[in-house]
């Protein structure tokens, strides 16, 4: 049988069932409509609306901001407004104000912050109160702070052309990020390209306060060695030790600053430190430095014992035997001097100065042979050394050598044809070996540089006597009178000469002259008295015999020879008082007593003028 389709078709709905969805739409659309309204009339009329945040479109990031926080950016930052959430409905009558920022740009446009910034010369931190409002009610806030980032400063330093400007704004950035490291290298590297030395070493005083780093402090040394402030460089130099005391580096560029400064005290502190911290294999440097220092000051047995400590570490050092020979003549042991300048010298064989100090020295303790072995030495070398030649000479003197010292002597000439000093001793050398025409030889090519040489008019005046060249004795003599005054000698071989030659008148002016030189030398005044006498001149004998007596007061003879003179010349009375006083000397003298009587008797039988 046929199976039946079932029917598609629908029925339609009646005319009533239209009615009803109609009014329940209706019903619904009213429904919303009421509701709406009244959200909206309620959230319009709230008694305590307030801000929920700002969402705000920083560069690509968007980033809200809760009402009461703050938004951090930078001048260069892009910034728009996207959305301000508020407890209003549809944020009827909201608004936005900040004093000194134009924020209603931002809900505009996506703008750079620094356009909206006051014109400054330099950048500068900003911070900005950004105020929401529903009309004149203000229901929340947020803060927005603009501050250049490092690399904002950075780039307006690379940006900036005249140099003292950009070190201008390097310290404005620096004041505002006082902790950051790549502020702080930019600006020392910007002072250290205009070699801004003293700025430099300020700032780096003033990181080193607060963060003392080895790096900061080793700037801090170049800048003062730079501005040659050695103090300063110490004190940096000590403040690395204080971070690291075990530093040898640092230690030992302290103390040779110190050392530099003539701060020896200072110095040898350092060294002292150092010589604990390092090993055998590093200390003899140390060791002869340390002997340097201590040898500076005055501190001998201290320098001894460490050169003998270095002597230990190198024996092929010659200066370290010369300073040992040096500090052990300080100290008067001369045993060890000469025996470390020997040592020292089996190194320098070309070291005459110190090989004739060591031949003086030896010549003193009498020891000639091997003082004649260094100065042979030398001579071998240098046959025209004078100094060896003179020591020689004082060695061959020492040693009596007459002939070798004259052989020496001679040499010596030939070297040095005006030597004073040879030309005296070779003729005194001729003078004692009784070749007087030699000597004189030698004398007058001495007279003939220094014509007012004592010594030599002495050694002259000397051969001119044994010569029997009386005449010429004594020119010399009267020419040594004035030369040496004060000697005696010579005024009694004029004396002699004179008296015995029966020539008292030329003695007066002579004795007299020497009398202005030498008032008290009584024997020219006897001299005097004696020729005054044998040229008749009673009254100036006198004189002379009264300032004798001055000096010799109890000289009887004197006193006599007065009395005796004042009597010739009918001076009783003084005559009277000379015997007077020769008899107060010596009351058995006959013949005062005699005299005495003699002229009393006179005087009162004189009448009375």
């Amino acid at each position: 049988m046929p199976v039946k389709k079932p029917s598609t078709r629908f029925s339609m709905p009646s005319a009533l069932s239209r009615k009803r969805i109609i009014l329940i739409t209706i019903a619904i659309i009213l429904s919303g409509t009421g509701i709406w309204v009244w959200y909206y009339w309620s959230a319009s009329v709230k008694d305590n609306p307030q801000l929920n945040y700002i969402l705000f479109e920083k560069n690509a990031e968007q980033i809200q901001v809760p009402a009461g926080e703050t938004l951090q950016a930078g001048p260069r930052d892009q910034l728009k407004i996207l959305e301000i959430s508020t407890s209003i409905f549809h944020n009827k009558g909201v608004r936005l104000t900040s004093v000194g920022f134009d924020v209603n740009a931002l809900l505009n446009d996506k703008l750079v912050i620094e356009t909206l910034l006051p014109q400054n010369e330099l950048p500068d931190r900003y911070r900005f109160r950004i105020e929401v409002k529903q009309y004149n009610l203000e229901i929340g806030s947020i803060e927005l702070h603009v501050e250049p980032m490092v690399e904002d400063w950075i780039g307006l330093a690379e940006k900036t052309i005249d140099k003292n400007r950009r070190i201008v704004v390097l310290e404005k950035a620096l004041q505002l990020h006082p902790q950051d490291k790549l502020i702080q290298n930019r600006i020392l590297e910007e002072f250290r390209s205009q070699h801004k030395w003293p700025q430099m070493a300020k700032l780096l005083e003033e990181f080193a306060k607060d963060q003392p780093s080895e790096k900061i402090l080793n700037e801090l040394i170049t800048v003062n060695e730079n501005l040659k402030k050695p103090d300063e460089v110490a004190a940096a130099l000590r403040r690395l030790l204080k971070l690291n005391p075990q530093n040898i580096e640092v230690r030992t560029r302290l103390a040779r600053l110190l050392e530099e400064q003539k701060k020896h005290s200072e110095s040898i502190t350092e060294y002292e430190t150092l010589l604990k911290q390092t090993g055998p294999e590093n200390q003899l440097p140390l060791y002869k430095t340390l002997g340097f220092l201590y040898t500076e000051t005055d501190r001998i047995k201290d320098a001894i014992a460490v050169f003998l400590k270095a002597v230990e570490l190198d024996k092929n050092d010659a200066n370290l035997y010369y300073n040992l020979s040096n500090l052990y003549a300080k100290n008067n042991d001369t045993e060890q001097a000469d025996l470390y300048l020997t040592k020292a010298l089996e190194f320098k064989a070309d070291d005459n100065e110190s090989r004739l100090k060591l031949a003086e020295s030896l010549i003193k303790k009498q020891k000639y042979g091997e003082a004649e072995k260094y100065l042979t030495e030398i001579l071998d070398k240098d046959p025209d050394s004078l100094k060896a030649l003179l020591l020689t000479a004082r060695l061959m003197d020492v040693k009596k050598d007459k002939p070798g010292l004259k052989s020496i002597y001679e040499k010596i000439l030939a070297l040095n044809p005006d030597n004073g000093i040879v030309l005296y001793n070779l003729s005194v050398l001729e003078f004692e070996q009784g070749d007087f025409g030699k000597a004189q030889t030698y004398l007058k090519t001495l007279l003939k540089n220094n014509p007012q040489d004592p010594e030599a008019h002495n050694l002259l005046f000397e051969i001119h006597k044994k010569q029997k060249q009386d005449d010429a004795a004594l020119k010399e003599a009267l020419f040594l009178a004035e030369l040496r005054p004060a000697e005696p000698s010579y005024y009694r071989y004029i004396f002699e000469y004179l008296n015995r030659n029966n020539r008292h008148k030329e003695m007066i002016p002579i004795f007299q002259k020497g009398l202005i030189k030498n008032p008290g030398q009584k024997e020219l005044r006897e001299y005097l008295v004696l020729a005054f006498l044998k040229t008749g001149q009673e009254i100036p004998a006198m004189e002379q015999i009264k300032e004798l007596i001055k000096s010799q007061p109890r000289n009887i003879n004197l006193w006599l020879q007065l009395a005796k003179l004042q009597e010739k010349q009918e001076l009783l009375k003084e005559a009277l008082e000379s015997y007077q006083k020769i008899l107060d000397l010596n009351p058995d003298h006959t013949e005062a007593e005699e005299a005495y009587l003699r002229l009393k008797l006179e005087l009162l039988h004189q009448k009375p003028e």
